[in-house]
């Protein structure tokens, strides 16, 4: 049963980009160049929101939070 989440994208996009194989970031590489795609989107704007935790002070990472909050109202998202 595992096998058969080995090979859909939406397990691959659920994992950490950390823990990802070689032949993960591979697959992951192919599904990026989907941009269309609302799942490829919606997994950049996550990577983009787990940035803002790589700030040491609080005060840079509230500027980083508030330039996404505007960033995401500009992009005129709908729920799926």
């Amino acid at each position: 049963m595992k096998e058969e989440h080995k090979n859909k994208p939406k397990y691959l996009l659920l994992k950490n980009p950390n823990n990802l194989t070689k032949k993960d970031k591979v697959r992951l590489d192919e599904l990026m160049e989907y941009q269309h795609l609302d799942t490829v989107q919606a997994y950049g704007l996550v990577l983009e929101f787990k940035k803002m935790f790589d700030y040491k002070k609080p005060s840079y990472a509230a500027k980083y939070f508030l330039f996404f909050f505007i960033v995401l109202g500009k992009l005129n998202l709908t729920p799926a």
